[in-house]
């Protein structure tokens, strides 16, 4: 009968078969983790995750919002002061105002009337 102790493999030979197992264990990893760098992560057996998608699904409505609002914020802007009113030509300025000593440029210059009316606005 054989004592409890003994096995019928010698120690060196466990040792070079969990050496073996080791390595296969090692190899499979490495080989797993070079296809997931070589080809992403779709062609490792990781777990797929939901997050790049809950990302898209949320960037997209928020994206389109932001533009939205921009859009809105440039229309309002697009009819400002910063538009000139359409300016008369030579000939259809009145007579009146031909009358004057003040040269037509001078007239048509609308930036000019707007600094009158903050000079007169400030006395």
């Amino acid at each position: 009968m054989k004592k409890p102790t003994e096995t019928k493999h010698k120690p060196a030979e466990l040792l070079q078969q969990s050496a073996e197992q080791l390595a296969q264990k090692h190899q499979q990893r490495l080989h797993a983790m070079t296809r997931a760098a070589v080809y992403g992560k779709a062609a490792s057996r990781a777990r797929p995750t939901l997050y790049p998608a809950w990302r898209r699904l949320v960037a997209v409505p928020v994206l389109s919002l932001l533009g939205i609002a921009l859009v809105w914020q440039l229309s309002q802007h697009s009819g400002a002061p910063h538009t000139q009113p359409q300016l008369a030509l030579d000939d259809q300025v009145p007579a009146w105002v031909q009358d004057t000593d003040v040269p037509l440029a001078v007239l048509q210059n609308y930036d000019f009337y707007q600094w009158l009316e903050h000079e007169l606005d400030n006395t």
